[in-house]
């Protein structure tokens, strides 16, 4: 004959234990959230990505160098595969002048039958 164990745990015993660590890792996640930042992905910071194959193997620093060297300083290399490829994100912003600005707005209302608040002259 089996004999039956019952395995008692005291949850609600140990509430104040369990919502004390929850609301510990709720601290720290918007901690880290607040002093780091999002990562946007690529998707919503804009930019062009670039998946580059090499016939030789390149190391890392030299695509990045060569990358830096067309004016993208600030771009991402990665490299995955065997060490000939690569990805390379390149993030860039649009400054629009004044009368691009102006231009812009004009299209816009044609279009939308109505004023445009959303672009800064500044």
């Amino acid at each position: 004959m089996k004999e039956n164990k019952t395995t008692n745990f005291d949850f609600i015993g140990s509430a104040k234990l369990f919502v004390g660590i929850s609301v510990a890792l709720v601290v720290i996640s918007i901690g880290l959230l607040v002093s780091k930042g999002l990562n946007y992905g690529i998707d919503f910071a804009g930019g062009t990505e670039i998946q580059v194959r090499f016939s030789e193997t390149v190391n890392t620093n030299q695509v990045r160098e060569a990358v830096a060297g067309m004016g993208f300083s600030k771009a991402q290399v990665q490299s995955f595969a065997e060490g000939n490829e690569f990805v390379v994100v390149i993030q860039f912003v649009v400054v629009m002048r004044s009368d691009e600005v102006d231009v812009a707005r004009r299209i816009h209302s044609i279009r939308c039958d109505s004023s445009v608040d959303t672009f800064d002259s500044e």
